[in-house]
Formats: C-alpha cells, structure tokens, sequence
C-alpha cells in the first residue's frame, strides 16, 4: 500500500474578533506556498482576558472562509488549555504525516519565548514570521480586528474592512455594543 503524502499545512491562529480582509488577505498568500491552511480561533487568549465569545469568533471565521477550499476552520482549541504547547501536540497525535508551520505576525513572533514550555514548542513546530500589512501585502491597507470593533461600536460602515456578511452578524448579534465580558461558550 502507498503512503499518503504528508501535506504541508499552514496553522494561523488568533483571536479573529472579528476576521477581517486582512485575515483573508494573509491566507490568499499562504496558499500560494502551503497545501492548506487551517484557521485556528482561540477559545481564551493567555494574554487577552476579553474576547467576543468562541461561538461568534468560530462562526465568524466560517462565514469568513466558506468559499475556500483548501482553508479549515478548527474549533480544536475550546476542548485545550488554551496553550499553543497542547493544540501542537494534539494536532501532531491526529495528523502524524502531517508538516505543520505555525504562523505568526512579527509582533507575536517576539512573545514565543514567554509562552508555556517554549523550547519544546520550537522543537515541535516550525514557525514562520508573517509581516503585518502593508509590509507584505501593499495592495492591501493596513487593517486590525481592534480598528473593525471600535467602528462597529460606533455603528460605522465596516465596508472595506469585513466581507458583508460579516457585518451583517455583527450587527444581528449586536457584537461590540457592550464592554466585553471574558469569553462565553
């Protein structure tokens, strides 16, 4: 019997509160270099105490990313510590021929050595360095999930900043209306 090849798997995790077409944008450019990209929201942030909760994140990044094909939403980490050290042991258990790269903005790519057990995690996963908009992707301005949630708190257009049908959840479910409480089930 053949041995399936191993795919080469992008992880993009974060908050995606919400996704934005700047999310979309990195993962148009990750496929161009990975087989799949899988989209991991975090169910709590271990430096974030406030988060949209998981439901509305994990729903917001299907919505996000229904059109793509080789893009995976997991929603791996509501049953984890929270720790990126046990979603990479957890993902390399499941998928063992699996070649894992975990990507990280230059901002995050800083903080690796604070997070839990950070010299196993390097020697688990490979980590690559994405640099933030508009360093990498000029076409695209620079956009954050922080920028999309004081506008929809103010009930601005988010045109340009989500797909519509993002703004329109966030509108129906009345997201960022109120201060954040920590993250709900």
């Amino acid at each position: 019997m053949l041995k399936k090849p191993s795919k080469n798997i992008a992880l993009f995790g974060g908050s995606f509160d919400p996704p934005h077409l700047g999310h979309m944008a990195v993962v148009l450019y990750l496929l161009k270099n990975y087989d799949e990209v899988w989209i991991l929201p975090n169910y709590q942030h271990a430096f974030k105490n406030q988060q949209s909760p998981f439901k509305d994140r994990l729903k917001m990044c299907k919505i996000s990313f229904k059109d793509f094909s080789k893009v995976k939403i997991l929603d791996l980490e509501k049953n984890l510590s929270g720790y990126t050290i046990d979603t990479v042991r957890a993902l390399k258990e499941a998928y063992p021929q699996a070649k894992f790269t975990w990507i990280l903005g230059s901002d995050l790519l800083k903080e690796v050595d604070q997070w839990k057990e950070a010299k196993t995690l390097k020697k688990l996963i490979k980590f690559e360095k994405l640099a933030r908009a508009p360093q990498m992707l000029s076409d695209f301005p620079p956009l954050s999930s922080t920028q999309v949630r004081e506008k929809a708190k103010k009930k601005e257009s988010l045109e340009n900043l989500v797909v519509p049908t993002i703004e329109a959840y966030i509108r129906q479910k009345k997201l960022y209306q109120n201060p954040k409480t920590k993250n709900q089930p």
